[in-house]
């Protein structure tokens, strides 16, 4: 089966119809690169009690927060993404790969998220503030100037 799936894979590629990426991922588990990646994984986060370090923390308790790939077909167990105690950057994170799940096919997204997954995107992650930062306040006269150049 295993030679069928291979020899298939290499005429798909070979007339263009299929990606290098594509390709591997048919070579892995056999299923159609094409679909979807939302149909076949799902984002979730798992969230626990940290036990307390500090005075603050029993008042205020702090939570763990893992971020897991789960795979509908059951196929394979749950892959582990992330973890932290930072909300913000668990967002960050669920939100990056909601929108990679609705924009790519199941081939592009093991071969980017999965296989050779990098999380440098929110490596100095800051959550935005609410308060727009004091040099974005401009007065009436300075406004003015600037749009009259």
């Amino acid at each position: 089966m295993f030679i069928l799936w291979t020899i298939r894979g290499f005429f798909m590629s070979l007339f263009g119809l299929w990606t290098q990426d594509e390709w591997f991922y048919y070579s892995r588990t056999g299923l159609d690169p094409r679909l979807p990646a939302y149909q076949r994984w799902a984002v979730r986060v798992h969230a626990e009690d940290k036990l307390p370090d500090s005075e603050a923390e029993r008042l205020m308790p702090v939570k763990n927060q893992t971020v897991i790939l789960e795979d509908k077909y059951m196929l394979t167990g749950e892959e582990v993404l992330f973890y932290s105690t930072d909300a913000g950057k668990i967002g960050a994170l669920v939100r990056k790969y909601e929108d990679e799940l609705r924009s790519r096919s199941c081939g592009e997204f093991y071969f980017r998220n999965i296989k050779n997954r990098q999380l440098d995107f929110f490596h100095n992650f800051k959550e935005p503030s609410e308060q727009p930062p004091e040099e974005a306040e401009i007065d009436e006269e300075t406004r003015r100037n600037m749009f009259n150049r």
